[in-house]
């Protein structure tokens, strides 16, 4: 029986702030909220992939209906432009929503938190994200961090997409791959 999203909160405020756990189990309960299903991504999808934990905020592409409004802000999360809110820690859960749309060559992975099914972006496109975010500011274009190009080779990872490709290559892979939408 999957956990309600009240009790999936509950864990994630027992959880370490920014440990897998918390991470797993915030981005569970934001997602058992909302009518469309959510995906992580962000420094959260990149602290579930790698197991390490890291303090960082829970970012979620999907949709946010008029209906979502009032269910969030009666389960306790503020809504601050594209950011909610929900302060049951000195921490605090932020919740990121940038983008109603995951821009990936890959389906989501899925993760069993509570008895609740999550989506993860998959580590490919989390590292091509990570690459993109990387590469902004430089010469390098976008064509040429898709293609693996020689400029890319030569451009300073940050430790962010370092730690990523790392981790994710260096441990067998435990998620399932999604076949489509829930």
């Amino acid at each position: 029986m999957a956990l309600s999203p009240a009790e999936l909160l509950e864990r994630a405020r027992k959880a370490t702030f920014g440990s897998p756990e918390w991470i797993l189990y915030s981005a569970a309960a934001f997602d058992a909220l909302v009518e469309h299903p959510m995906i992580l991504v962000g420094g959260g999808a990149q602290v579930v992939h790698t197991e390490q934990s890291r303090p960082t905020d829970v970012d979620m592409v999907g949709r946010i209906t008029p209906r979502d409004l009032q269910v969030l802000e009666e389960a306790g999360f503020e809504r601050r432009g594209r950011h909610w809110l929900h302060a049951w820690t000195w921490e605090g859960l932020l919740v990121e929503v940038p983008d109603s749309v995951l821009m990936g060559e890959d389906p989501p992975e899925l993760v069993e938190v509570g008895g609740h099914e999550l989506r993860v972006i998959s580590v490919d496109d989390l590292m091509m994200d990570r690459l993109v975010q990387a590469t902004e500011r430089t010469d390098i274009t976008r064509d040429e961090v898709l293609s693996g190009g020689s400029n890319l080779r030569a451009c300073e990872l940050g430790p962010d997409t370092r730690a990523v490709y790392d981790q994710t290559h260096r441990r067998p892979r435990t998620a399932h791959t999604a076949r489509g939408p829930r």
